[in-house]
């Protein structure tokens, strides 16, 4: 592995907030540069892709050698000519192999991922807002990495089908580099019960994996975090077990932070609350289109979904009458429309 990090030279960035640490350097750094995603590649001259420069800047504020950084950026581009490829050769199937590009560009920046000595790795879904509401508390999201901050800086193609693998891939990579407390925060319906969650289709499994070998603690928190308005400004807060909103409240499950997060939203969501609506309604949208063959994927990770869900489509409607889930659609109203 190479040394691509000093580690001294870091620790006194973050220590006087160094305006050249890319982890605290403003986004203004690609706001001002003028860079446009561009629709080609540049693998035939990566020193020609528009965002080189940005990107060459902040891995010499990151310590990182010239070499590491032109070798990681030529790995970079060439993943998108490769990722093209295998999107072509697996035509509309959801998920696909990423980029052995990609794998080479996270192995020699792995250093750019690892988690502070003094904070602990946390995931989100739910709006980047929540990343950022995470990285205050003082936990490491992937945003915040060093490696994270560069990438998100960056312009580096048009099209996003071909980036997201890149981001599965130093996800893996920015896990399995970590051995203490997960801590996983929640804004929005995305879990367990349907796989469209990148957090709970690649990040949790993976965690998942890595307890079962003891490479981390088999527990995990979990956050269930509402966007509340105080005084006509948004504040993010976080739901106890009676519905109550605070600054901090963990749960050991996966079902009982989904089942505080969707109480919430049925009991205590108001209209005009526009940051929260979001959420509110894609709960409303998933309950109707629950669909059990399509949930088999959760249903085969997480036994128990199919059971939750059918007593959290109770504990919101104790009253209506529930046979399978043939009347999901008017229980679900039916709660969404109560009063506290």
């Amino acid at each position: 592995m190479l040394g691509i990090l000093d580690t001294y030279a870091y620790r006194s960035a973050e220590r006087q907030r160094d305006p050249r640490d890319p982890r605290v350097l403003s986004v203004k750094t690609l706001l001002n540069s003028g860079v446009v995603a561009p629709s080609v590649h540049y693998d035939d001259n990566p020193e020609r892709h528009p965002s080189w420069e940005v990107y060459s800047r902040l891995m010499r504020y990151a310590r990182v050698p010239i070499e590491t950084t032109t070798e990681s950026w030529k790995l970079l581009l060439a993943g998108l000519r490769e990722q093209e490829a295998i999107n072509r050769q697996y035509g509309q199937m959801r998920s696909k192999p990423a980029s052995h590009k990609y794998c080479e560009f996270a192995d020699i920046l792995s250093n750019l991922l690892l988690v502070r000595k003094d904070r602990r790795l946390a995931l989100w879904s739910g709006g980047a807002d929540i990343s950022e509401y995470a990285a205050r508390k003082g936990f490491e999201v992937l945003e915040s990495t060093a490696l994270g901050s560069i990438l998100n800086q960056l312009r580096i193609h048009q099209e996003w089908k071909l980036q997201s693998p890149l981001w599965y891939v130093i996800s893996r990579r920015f896990l399995e580099l970590y051995s203490g407390q997960v801590h996983i925060f929640l804004a929005a319906y995305e879990a367990p019960y349907d796989n469209s969650s990148c957090l709970m289709r690649h990040e949790v499994p993976i965690l998942l994996d890595l307890a079962k070998s003891g490479r981390m603690p088999k527990r995990m928190e979990w956050h269930p975090v509402y966007y509340a308005m105080e005084d006509g400004e948004q504040v993010i807060k976080e739901i106890t077990a009676d519905l109550q909103l605070v600054k901090d409240s963990t749960f050991h499950s996966v079902d009982d932070c989904m089942s505080v997060l969707i109480r919430y939203l049925a009991l205590k969501h108001r209209p005009g609350n526009d940051n929260a609506e979001r959420a509110f309604r894609e709960a409303l949208l998933r309950f109707q289109n629950y669909d059990e063959k399509y949930d088999e994927w959760s249903v085969s990770r997480f036994p128990s979904s199919r059971r939750d869900r059918r007593a959290l489509l109770a504990a919101l409607n104790p009253v209506a009458p529930l046979s399978g889930f043939s009347r999901r659609e008017s229980i679900i109203h039916t709660a969404l429309s109560g009063t506290p």
